[in-house]
This record gives C-alpha cells, structure tokens and sequence, in this order.
C-alpha cells in the first residue's frame, strides 16, 4: 500500500516538471525564425479618363392626339406617325433603325364648375390623349438636325431628346482603364519616395467603376433648320490597386 503512494506522488512530481519545461520552451514560430525586411502594403486609386467621337444618335420624337373617344384619339395618332415614318424613311433612314420607344393612352379629366359652395366638385371625363413615341437611330451623325426637322414638318409634336453612343464604347472603356492603372502606379511610386521604400508587385487590382458622358453638346436651332453639334465622349474608369512595398 505504502509503495502504491510512492509511486502516485513520483508520477504527479514528473507532470510538473514536463509542464514547467514546456513553458520554458515554447513552440517557434517559423516566420519569427526567418530574418529579413519586412512587408507592408499601400492602397491607390488610380482614375483614368479618353475622349471619344460618338457614332450613333439616338433621337426620341413621336406624336401625342387627343380626342373625346379613346378609338378616335388613336386613329389619328396612327395616321399622324405613319406620315412621320414614311417621310424619315425617305430621309434615308431604314426599316431596323425605326422602333417605338413608348406607347400609352389615358384619360383626361376636366372638373366642372361648382354650383354650391358645399358641393363636391364632380370630375369627368373630358376626353383621350394618346402618345406614341419613336425611337429613330442613325449613324450619319450630319443628318439629325435634318431628320428632326423632318419627322417635326410631317407632324410630329413631340421631340423629347437626342443621345450619342458609340459603338465599340468597349474598346474605349479598355483604354481608360489602361490609363487608371497607369495613374495608380504613378501615386504608388509617389508615396513610395516621400516614405523611402520601395514598391514591389501588386497584391490585387479592383475595378471601382466606369462610365461615360457627353462633354459638350450643342443644338442651334434657326425657323427650320436645327443644326446638332454632338460633343466627345468622356469614358471613366476608376481602379483600385494594392501593391506590396519593402524598406
């Protein structure tokens, strides 16, 4: 029984000392025993804008009419745009490139005088109007001041804008985004100096946003002839890059 004791306090005796040994000696990290300077990181954003000349006009023009019943307020309005489209079409604007942008009919209300004071005021309908409005695309951007004047001289009442697009808008947006990257390390190499380091490889590259607008667009009008001026188009592309940098 006595040796059982013995035995019991010599065991406890040895787990505390393995225990105190291994806090003498702890692990060793790997990175700690690797000697050499250390890496950080720097964060730029690099923006980068190219002009463009547009290729495309879009122009929204239609025709709205109105009428005591809602049938003959979109007959007329039919036979009013067909003299529009026959006649943009011998302006030399073809099938495909004619396309309706918006359709709607609703009701027009009149409120009748009141006959007392107290009464509530009874609201009927006075008639229909319709809008049926086109969307007309061209690439022979000389031609929209004519087209407008056009479409306008055979009815059309409604002119509601004109947009400028570009076709390979892609390519456009692939060379902003050369000159943002371009800028980014330009900032990098600038914070690199003022702070004595040294830029080393990128860690990550973010596209933050792109986009493109119209710088200058003019629009003289003179009785008949509406002369379009279309501006350059500025594409917009904003990146975010991270590049490591060492001492």
């Amino acid at each position: 029984m006595l040796k059982g004791k013995y035995l019991t306090v010599l065991l406890v005796a040895l787990g505390v000392a393995v225990l105190v040994l291994a806090g003498a000696n702890p692990p060793v990290n790997p990175a700690d025993a690797t000697e050499g300077p250390m890496e950080y990181v720097v964060t730029v954003r690099g923006v980068g804008t190219v002009d463009a000349r547009p290729d495309t006009a879009i122009i929204r023009l239609g025709v709205e009419t109105e009428a005591a019943k809602a049938e003959d307020a979109m007959e007329a309005n039919a036979t009013a745009l067909n003299k529009v489209i026959d006649a943009l079409k011998k302006a030399g604007v073809k099938d495909g490139d004619i396309a309706t942008g918006n359709f709607s009919v609703w009701p027009v209300y009149q409120e009748p005088p009141r006959t007392l004071v107290d009464e509530k005021p009874s609201i009927g309908t006075a008639g229909y109007r319709v809008s049926n409005m086109l969307m007309v695309r061209t690439t022979n951007l000389d031609t929209v001041g004519l087209l407008v004047d056009t479409a306008t001289a055979a009815g059309a009442n409604r002119v509601e804008g004109i947009s400028f697009d570009k076709k390979d808008a892609d390519g456009a947006r692939d060379e902003a985004m050369k000159v943002a990257i371009k800028d980014a390390r330009r900032k990098a190499d600038v914070m690199a100096g003022a702070a004595g380091v040294k830029i080393g490889e990128i860690v990550s590259v973010t596209e933050e946003g792109s986009g493109y607008g119209i710088m200058r667009t003019e629009r003289i009008s003179v009785a008949m002839d509406t002369t379009i001026i279309p501006g350059d188009m500025e594409f917009t592309s904003i990146v975010v890059v991270v590049y490591r940098f060492t001492e």
